[in-house]
């Protein structure tokens, strides 16, 4: 039991750094990204991810079974000649944040993805002229004007990781109640180094009395039937010379008759 919770402890545990934020990449329009997870260190790539840039100028992908907490990142642009025109890598970034890189430039650049700057920048634009009275919320007005959802928490992957990691600590916690909660002849029948010990002692004692009455109890039989032996030899002995005695007596009477 201790061990199935452990093994749960460790399950829970490894997605603690599972990554919740998106990985939001600005390029040109009808640009292919391709982004690539390597471990911190060395090791196999953990995930990748491609897709083309829309017309809003970003491609956005979110690693929800990502599980490291540190990682690089390996962003690759390549335009519609399918040529390479960025390839740029990154050290040490954190699971649980959201990540915003900058290939516009030159050369890819980490920055920050600041929404509200760009609202402004289209509205001022005027690329966006009405939004319809039944978009109010700010959820669904930024989704209106970046074309994209804006926080990955309303993601569906993102709600299912989130019930799977409740649905794993209530198992382990109800588990560990469940073990909290053992009667006391449960705990007595925990036993200690000694009671094994004595135990095995008790067994092996009980098995050598079993070997030891086997040897008498065939020691005595073939005792016995040595004495059986020697007791029929004195009876036949015995029966062979009362059977010449008679034999014997016979002969007597016989030849006192023929006199």
């Amino acid at each position: 039991m201790k061990c199935v919770v452990i093994v749960l402890f460790i399950l829970m545990m490894s997605g603690v750094f599972a990554m919740s934020e998106p990985i939001r990449v600005q390029a040109g329009e009808g640009n292919e990204v391709k982004v690539y997870i390597w471990p911190k260190e060395y090791g196999p790539i953990l995930n990748l991810d491609n897709g083309i840039v829309g017309d809003d100028g970003f491609f956005e992908t979110t690693f929800f079974s990502l599980n490291v907490e540190n990682f690089r990142l390996h962003v690759m642009v390549i335009d519609e000649a399918k040529e390479k025109i960025r390839d740029s890598k990154f050290l040490n970034m954190k699971t649980d944040e959201a990540i915003f890189v900058d290939c516009l430039p030159s050369e890819c650049v980490i920055g920050v993805f600041d929404v509200e700057e760009n609202i402004s920048e289209v509205v001022e634009n005027e690329s966006v002229i009405v939004i319809e009275d039944e978009v109010r919320d700010e959820g669904n007005i930024l989704a209106y004007l970046t074309g994209k959802v804006v926080n990955a928490k309303n993601n569906f992957g993102y709600w299912w990781y989130s019930m799977m990691g409740v649905v794993v600590f209530l198992f382990i916690f109800v588990i560990a109640f469940m073990m909290m909660k053992r009667s006391p002849k449960e705990e007595e029948n925990v036993m200690s180094e000694d009671d094994k010990k004595l135990e095995y002692m008790e067994k092996r004692v009980k098995e050598t009395e079993a070997k030891i009455g086997k040897l008498k109890s065939e020691k005595e039989k073939k005792a016995r039937i040595e004495a059986a032996k020697a007791k029929l030899a004195r009876e036949e002995e015995e029966l062979r010379e009362l059977e010449e005695k008679e034999e014997s007596d016979e002969e007597s009477i016989i030849d006192i008759k023929e006199d």
